[in-house]
């Protein structure tokens, strides 16, 4: 199990590390247009500091967006993983507790580890899927600000 842990790991890090590097543009893009509402405000008299703080918040707004939405799959992906090693430990739970001996519980044990082992493998492909919504969502960012 804990080699296919690993390998999903590594998957998931260098996912996490290409989205990070292709979201640079809409985070820098988001400051700009930050900077920019002050440019394009300070000098509209009284109200310029609330109107000012409205824009920003409105460029900032799609800057959140996106981290919600980056925290949304990652917590779905968590959840998915979670629900499938649960379903592991709920479908073997009752017969180790019924194993009259010590290999039965080590056999039960190792297949408690290799149904664990394919909850990492099955969500696999799903790290593509996900890193394909998400440089969606960057594009859509882009468009945004």
């Amino acid at each position: 199990m804990q080699a296919a842990a690993n390998d999903f790991q590594e998957k998931f890090n260098a996912v996490v590390k290409e989205i990070s590097l292709k979201s640079l543009p809409l985070q820098k893009k988001v400051l700009q247009a930050s900077v920019q509402c002050y440019d394009k405000f300070e000098k509209s008299g009284d109200d310029a500091a609330d109107k000012v703080s409205d824009c920003v918040a409105k460029k900032q707004n799609v800057g959140h967006a996106y981290a919600e939405k980056v925290q949304a799959e990652v917590q779905g992906l968590q959840d998915g993983i979670q629900s499938c090693q649960q379903t592991c430990y709920n479908k073997l739970r009752g017969a180790y507790g019924d194993a009259k001996s010590e290999d039965a519980r080590t056999k039960i044990q190792g297949q408690m580890e290799a149904c664990t082992a394919q909850c990492f493998k099955d969500f696999s492909p799903t790290l593509q899927q996900m890193k394909t919504r998400l440089l969606g969502a960057i594009s859509e960012g882009m468009k945004d600000v």
